[in-house]
């Protein structure tokens, strides 16, 4: 069925085209290219809808066989020619309606009282067809047509028609759709067993960290003294060493150089002296620095003791050299 909207109001543009495929569709039509020509006047009128369009394009569907179609059009036809005050148009799709009638293939969907069942649906060529038609012959072009009935909780029925001859009538009867057979619901499987319980991974205990050594106030003091008193025993070797070097180097002199109180030496002894007074100076320093030293590492003994008696004692420095005060428990 054609729609020809009133309001729809095509464009310029759309006119022109429109006029081009109608002129091409009867071109078409006179040759008897009718799957040609009839495309094109169905474009024509969707583009320009007008009577004498769907007149035409009428009369190419009929002659294509396709005559429920054509007997459709040719009612819209009438219609539009009688709204167009043409009746020319409108006694020329009026014969020919009639004269195509009773070529009409129609069909009858029937569905008796026993067969229906709540949810009944019926479908042609997938298209839905209404209750309300159920029982009335319905014009349809010649061809294959596959028809189904279904229902909730019903197998699903269908038949197959070949519409070929004019004129027939084709009743098609539904039957009772029978019961679907009740799925069967698969046991409920067991609920798996959990897996089996794994036991604690042991986590490895941190080593602890070792003890700090810890010392008290006078072992700190005894160690110190110790490697003071080292330095300082070493200074005093030192300086016993370098002290007898210089005085076995005075001896070398002795042997050589003349005169009690002055002595007068050869020549090329200068060297000698120089060093002899390197030596003595070297064994002076030494006694002299490894006694301090020494003085030190009694002190620090000084302090480990006091520590160890729970006792006070403060060392100053006065006039006279260290002073110590203390108070002993």
């Amino acid at each position: 069925m054609i729609a020809t909207p009133a309001a729809a109001q095509p464009s310029a543009s759309d006119r022109a085209l429109a006029t081009e495929l109608f002129q091409q569709g009867r071109a078409l039509m006179a040759e008897k290219k009718l799957d040609q020509a009839c495309p094109k006047l169905e474009e024509s009128m969707r583009l320009d809808p007008g009577g004498g369009t769907l007149l035409n394009l009428a009369i190419c569907h009929e002659e294509q066989g396709k005559t429920a179609t054509a007997w459709s059009e040719y009612a819209e036809a009438i219609a539009l020619a009688q709204r167009d005050k043409r009746p020319d148009r409108e006694k020329l799709a009026q014969d020919r309606s009639n004269a195509l009638s009773p070529r009409l293939i129609r069909v009858v969907i029937e569905v008796p009282a026993a067969s229906e069942v709540e949810g009944l649906v019926l479908t042609r060529n997938d298209a839905p067809v209404g209750r309300a038609a159920g029982g009335v012959p319905m014009p349809l072009d010649p061809g294959a047509y596959t028809i189904r009935a279904s229902a909730p909780g019903r197998v699903e029925w269908t038949t197959s028609v070949e519409l070929s001859e004019p004129g027939s009538r084709v009743v098609v009867t539904v039957p009772l759709l029978e019961q679907s057979a009740q799925p069967i619901e698969p046991a409920p499987e067991p609920p798996a067993e959990p897996p089996p319980a794994q036991p604690p991974i042991a986590q490895p205990i941190p080593p602890k960290a070792p003890a700090p050594v810890t010392t008290n106030g006078s072992e700190t003091f005894y160690v110190a003294a110790a490697a003071v008193g080292g330095v300082g025993a070493v200074g005093i070797i030192l300086g016993g060493v370098f002290g007898g070097l210089a005085s076995s180097r005075k001896g070398d002199l002795d042997d050589v150089c003349e005169g009690d109180v002055e002595k007068i030496c050869p020549t090329g002894s200068s060297a000698d002296i120089d060093e002899m007074k390197t030596l003595a100076k070297a064994s002076t320093g030494s006694f002299v620095a490894g006694g301090v030293v020494l003085s030190a590492a009694a002190v620090l003994l000084t302090i480990g003791i006091v520590e160890d008696n729970e006792s006070h004692l403060s060392v100053a420095v006065g006039s006279e050299g260290l002073i110590f005060r203390g108070t002993f428990r």
